[in-house]
């Protein structure tokens, strides 16, 4: 329960399972791809094409082929290149794909509230102020994708000049793609790696007290006939918050039909 009041929306996992189940396998084996067939552009082509078909042994051949190829081979030593922008570029681009995802469970999340209360809204007419604020938080998400799709632009540019200055003589038309996928796929890898990162402080959460705790059971005289009293009862949900029942005492006697009523925060949840 902690975690829940402690965590905000966004920081849920949302969609973070589906990228490592699916997208983070898949963006990974496409990099690796690209990785040999940089390294090794003429002995492995052929292979690596067939290992995109879904031959395993194929980027086994791919990879025998790399190692004895790269220490001769030009795209080799190109790849080496971007290495420098691809330590400034994944600096921004990690923390941009974080906070798309942080910015996008509100969206989804303001959405489904508005739908269970569409009747109370028009009861108010206050349908503007919930456009409004719709439109906010889908202008938060998409400057985060802008600016996201931005840095692959400012990558994706000084990728192509380095290949055409350093690489126009005899591998600039046949690497082109080659080295742009694979930096690009690469950074793919590492931008859903924050999917990962994210579900891992889930497994970190203590658990809950068992249902039935031994030094926490009732005395064999405990009353259970439905009475029910309280007596200045006080709750807070952690140590170093504000009490949400603040002295509640009240006797409801078996039988009686109750309801507790009050302003939204109040405590009516809590109580129950």
């Amino acid at each position: 329960m902690s975690c829940n009041l402690k965590e905000s929306k966004g920081e849920k996992a949302s969609t973070d399972q589906s990228y490592v189940d699916l997208m983070i396998p898949q963006f990974l084996s496409i990099a690796l791809l690209m990785y040999f067939t940089v390294a090794g552009m003429k002995q492995n082509k052929d292979s690596c094409i067939r290992f995109q078909n879904g031959n395993l042994k194929e980027l086994a051949t791919a990879a025998i082929l790399t190692l004895s190829a790269a220490a001769t081979n030009k795209p080799t030593i190109a790849a080496s290149g971007v290495a420098p922008l691809l330590r400034y570029y994944i600096a921004s681009s990690r923390e941009l794909t974080r906070l798309s995802s942080i910015t996008k469970a509100p969206i989804l999340h303001h959405f489904s509230e508005t739908i269970a209360g569409i009747m109370t809204i028009r009861c108010f007419r206050k349908e503007d102020k919930l456009f409004q604020g719709n439109v906010d938080r889908v202008n938060a998400n998409l400057r985060m994708d802008f600016y996201s799709n931005a840095s692959n632009e400012w990558l994706g540019c000084r990728i192509e000049f380095i290949e055409y200055v350093g690489l126009a003589l005899s591998y600039a038309l046949p690497l082109n793609g080659a080295v742009f996928w694979m930096v690009s796929l690469s950074c793919t890898v590492e931008n859903k790696m924050v999917s990962v990162e994210r579900i891992k402080q889930f497994t970190r959460i203590p658990s809950e007290a068992s249902w039935r705790i031994v030094n926490c059971l009732p005395s064999s005289d405990c009353p259970y006939h439905g009475d029910i009293k309280i007596k200045n009862l006080k709750v807070r949900y952690r140590s170093n918050t504000p009490l949400v029942l603040k002295g509640i005492s009240l006797r409801i006697n078996g039988g009686e039909k109750i309801g507790v009523v009050g302003r939204t925060g109040n405590g009516k949840s809590t109580l129950m």
